[in-house]
């Protein structure tokens, strides 16, 4: 109910208007606009969990390309915390894989496995490829908890995209695509869990972040 509230009220701001021709202050579109992310997190997180649709209508669209506001008055200062956008954003992708791979949901354009894989996987890609290099792992550097995590949640998105097509191999290079992402999440949880142990960095898990 919570999330279907949010979405009569235009919460994230989908509609130019609302945010664009509000008095409201940056600080209160800014609250507002985490309040609608980590709403869509745990949507998603309920929703893999109980094997539901997800409740979101943001899922049964593709995800912006930018993460930034339209709104050219606000404080770029005062927006949500930039790694918590790009995180919002792969979780609506992650529902959409659930919504169409999982529970069968079928758009005009998606209605075959391939089309949806063609189009889930565009989007998937087009987010890794829009994530700034500040947010992607270095050899060699320690990482943040934040950034650990925001990419732990890119393999689990590979491994939910193409797990489907393991089974029955339609789809070349799928099992090896699930093993190599399995792969990367081990070796970026070990170092989460060493993480865990050290002195906090500079910034906060991403669980925290907004």
């Amino acid at each position: 109910m919570a999330v279907r509230a949010g979405q009569d009220i235009d919460l994230n701001g989908n509609l130019p208007v609302t945010y664009t021709k509000s008095d409201l202050p940056p600080e209160e579109i800014r609250l507002r606009k985490n309040i609608w992310g980590a709403s869509l997190m745990l949507d998603l997180f309920l929703s893999l969990q109980l094997g539901r649709p997800p409740a979101a209508f943001d899922c049964l669209r593709s995800p912006p390309l930018s993460t930034q506001y339209e709104s050219s008055d606000c404080d770029l200062s005062k927006l949500p915390i930039q790694i918590f956008q790009h995180a919002v954003s792969l979780c609506t992708i992650i529902s959409r894989i659930n919504l169409h791979l999982y529970l069968g949901f079928s758009t005009l354009n998606m209605q075959t496995l391939s089309e949806k894989l063609a189009t889930l996987k565009g989007e998937l890609q087009t987010w890794q490829q829009l994530l700034p290099a500040e947010f992607r792992i270095s050899i060699g550097h320690q990482q943040d908890r934040a950034i650990l995590e925001l990419n732990m949640l890119y393999h689990i998105a590979v491994i939910l995209l193409y797990r489907p097509f393991c089974r029955d191999n339609t789809i070349p290079h799928a099992i090896e695509t699930v093993a190599e992402a399995a792969s990367a999440f081990n070796t970026l949880l070990d170092k989460y869990k060493l993480s865990q142990n050290e002195i906090p960095t500079s910034s906060p898990p991403l669980s925290q972040t907004n």
